[in-house]
């Protein structure tokens, strides 16, 4: 009794940064409240600080962790306000989550400290399945006005509920899966005196669509810092419309990652185009955006004009039949200067073009229906290019320069 006298002594701050320790841990922290009443308070804090629930009601007629908490908040109202980071999730679909949804409503009505919120596709209907009908969706209903963090896995996300949620006072974190393909530009007034507080975007472009919306979007978005492009195998951007819709957050944007399956057809058009960015540091994208062509055998010079003063680090990812240069295949022979003639380009106009330049990263994806780097596969059927393998004037002038090299060229 005098090791528990003691520990009731200290500072509950302390205690609780002692416990914090144990979140991850439910079943200790569940004991821990039982011990004694001191503990409750601390333990159901960490407890219900992060809930990944499913909404789905029970068919075995055993209650569910979702049904318990919603009791437990009936039985003690101010518990709610501890939870701070909510995962909803449900099996089913369409019509059938009608009820999912209403269970959720019922919830997200309750957690009023809520900063982080990840939604899956089942619980993102359209209007028309929701009573009382709103404007977009259900979340359009809630005043999440503490939210700093938001997931969305559904495409039925419809443009007027976007641009509720992008204006959403505390949110700099949106993750969409899918750009609503109803596009309807807002007007004036529905925008005016608003401030956006998005820092973070992560956006899935799945289907055919024109630079005019992601335009749209960016302008709403002006003090953007990281930008996220996943394209889908039917998705029509080219390097131009995506150059030219990020033109409203030039000077702001940090980092900018595009990355996905690879649409080009064989006709060459303009590469991207990152010239008029000030502040833009991490640049990772798509071969056939950055040449403009996804043509391995493709003259390529010049692209170093189009790159960022600020840079610090370049990745770019080789899909489909692109390579980095052909020779980087250990049984080919030695390249011919105008193979190479882009990578030098990069090292010798460091001083004048983007100074503080330190890595180069050079990825031939295994999987091109991805468009992206898969660790398993990439180990499997890419081996490691190093510095000392490139040729001998490429490997001078990236040691002068000291910008770091890797490489993973297909085996």
């Amino acid at each position: 009794m005098g090791n528990m006298a003691a520990i009731t002594k200290l500072p509950v701050e302390l205690v609780y940064q002692i416990l914090n320790s144990f979140e991850d841990h439910k079943t200790t922290l569940c004991r821990l409240s039982l011990v004694s009443s001191f503990f409750v308070s601390v333990a159901q804090q960490l407890l219900l600080r992060h809930l990944d629930l499913s909404v789905d009601i029970s068919l075995n007629g055993i209650k569910a962790p979702f049904d318990k908490i919603i009791k437990k908040f009936d039985e003690t109202p101010h518990l709610s306000a501890h939870v701070l980071t909510l995962v909803l999730s449900s099996r089913h679909q369409c019509n059938e989550s009608l009820d999912s949804i209403k269970r959720a409503l019922d919830l997200l009505n309750r957690v009023t400290s809520l900063q982080s919120l990840d939604l899956n596709n089942a619980l993102m209907l359209p209007r028309w399945d929701i009573s009382p009908p709103t404007s977009g969706f259900f979340l359009e209903t809630n005043h999440l006005l503490r939210l700093t963090k938001l997931k969305l896995r559904s495409p039925w996300i419809s443009w007027s509920g976007l641009v509720t949620l992008i204006y959403l006072p505390n949110l700099e974190h949106l993750s969409l899966a899918y750009l609503p393909n109803d596009f309807a530009s807002p007007t004036f007034e529905n925008i005016q005196g608003r401030i956006c507080a998005l820092r973070s975007l992560e956006l899935g472009i799945w289907q055919a669509q024109h630079g005019l919306p992601l335009k749209r979007l960016f302008e709403m978005t002006t003090r953007l810092e990281e930008f996220m492009l996943r394209m889908g195998p039917e998705t029509s951007y080219i390097s131009s419309e995506i150059s030219q819709a990020m033109v409203p957050v030039h000077e702001t944007l940090k980092v900018l990652t595009i990355s996905g399956a690879d649409s080009y057809d064989a006709q060459p058009v303009s590469p991207l185009n990152l010239s008029g960015f000030r502040v833009l540091e991490k640049v990772e994208v798509l071969s056939s955006l950055y040449f403009g062509s996804r043509d391995a055998e493709r003259w390529r010079v010049g692209h170093y004009k189009l790159l960022p003063r600020s840079l610090l680090d370049l990745q770019i990812n080789f899909v489909d039949d692109t390579r980095i240069i052909s020779t980087m295949h250990p049984t080919l022979s030695v390249p011919e200067h105008w193979q190479v003639k882009w990578l030098s380009e990069l090292a010798v106009n460091k001083s004048t073009h983007y100074p503080n330049f330190r890595s180069l990263i050079l990825r031939e994806s295994y999987s091109p229906a991805r468009g992206r780097w898969n660790a398993y596969f990439g180990n499997m059927f890419c081996h490691q290019v190093e510095l000392r393998q490139l040729p001998e004037g490429v490997k001078l002038e990236f040691e002068r320069n000291s910008i770091a090299f890797q490489g993973w060229a297909q085996r």
